[in-house]
C-alpha cells in the first residue's frame, strides 16, 4: 500500500510505529485522539504514516511515562521535543551540515524536562525543555534543575534524544546492526560514528 501522505518523510504505516515504539496499538490511539499526540494526524487524510521524528517522539512519550510522568504531560512534553528530533534527523541525514548546527543539534541531546509545581500529578503542568551536551556532567544537570525548582518548577525527566534517534534508526533498519563490527559497538556509537553508518547505507 502506496504511504497516502506526499512529504517524503511520512513514509512509516501505523503498524511499523507500534512495532518500534513497543505499545498497544489501543494505547497508542489514546495517546492521539486524548491526549493530543501529532494533531496533524487530525486534519489530513492518511494520518497512519510517520517519520522518524514520529516514531523518536512517540519512543519519548514512552519514557516519560515509564518514569512516571502522567500521559497527557508526557505527550505535551514530547511534542515540545518533535522540533528537535526533525532536526536531529536533518542534521544527521545531511552530513554536510555547518558543524555549529551539527554541535548545537545533535550534541546538545540531553533534554531536561521541567514542569510547574502547581498541576496535580504534572498533568496540566507548563513543560519547560533545556538541552544539553551528551557528555554533560550530570551535577550540572541537576544544579540547573535544582536552581528552576527553587523558583517554582520541578524536574520531571531526563532523556538522552540521540539514544532514542540512534535506537529508531536501528529499529527501522536504516542503520543495520550487521555493519557494526559488533553488536556491542552500538552502546558505544559516537555522533561520527552515526554519520559512517548512515553515509555507508545511502
Amino acid at each position: 500500500m502506496e504511504p497516502k501522505q506526499t512529504a517524503p518523510e511520512y513514509i512509516y504505516p501505523l503498524s511499523t510505529m507500534i512495532e518500534v515504539v513497543g505499545v498497544k496499538q489501543i494505547t497508542f490511539n489514546k495517546w492521539r485522539i486524548r491526549n493530543g499526540l501529532f494533531p496533524r494526524t487530525k486534519q489530513e487524510k492518511g494520518w497512519s504514516y510517520y517519520s522518524v521524528a514520529d516514531i523518536c517522539t512517540a519512543t519519548a512519550v514512552k519514557g516519560l511515562i515509564a518514569q512516571g510522568a502522567q500521559a497527557k504531560f508526557a505527550i505535551r512534553a514530547a511534542m515540545a521535543l518533535l522540533p528537535r528530533f526533525e532536526a536531529m534527523d536533518k542534521a544527521a541525514r545531511g552530513h554536510k551540515a555547518e558543524d555549529d548546527w551539527i554541535d548545537r543539534v545533535l550534541k546538545h541531546s540531553v533534554a531536561v524536562i521541567m514542569s510547574d509545581d502547581d498541576a496535580d500529578e504534572h498533568e496540566d503542568a507548563e513543560v519547560s525543555v533545556e538541552f544539553y551536551p551528551i557528555m554533560v556532567p550530570l551535577k550540572t544537570v541537576l544544579k540547573t534543575a535544582d536552581n528552576r525548582n527553587r523558583i517554582g518548577w520541578n524536574a520531571a525527566s531526563f532523556l538522552d534524544l540521540f539514544e532514542i534517534y540512534k535506537s529508531v534508526l536501528f529499529s527501522l533498519q536504516i542503520i543495520k546492526l550487521g555493519d557494526l563490527v559488533n553488536p556491542a559497538a552500538l552502546d558505544r556509537m559516537s555522533i561520527q560514528d552515526l554519520f559512517e553508518a548512515l553515509q555507508a547505507n545511502h
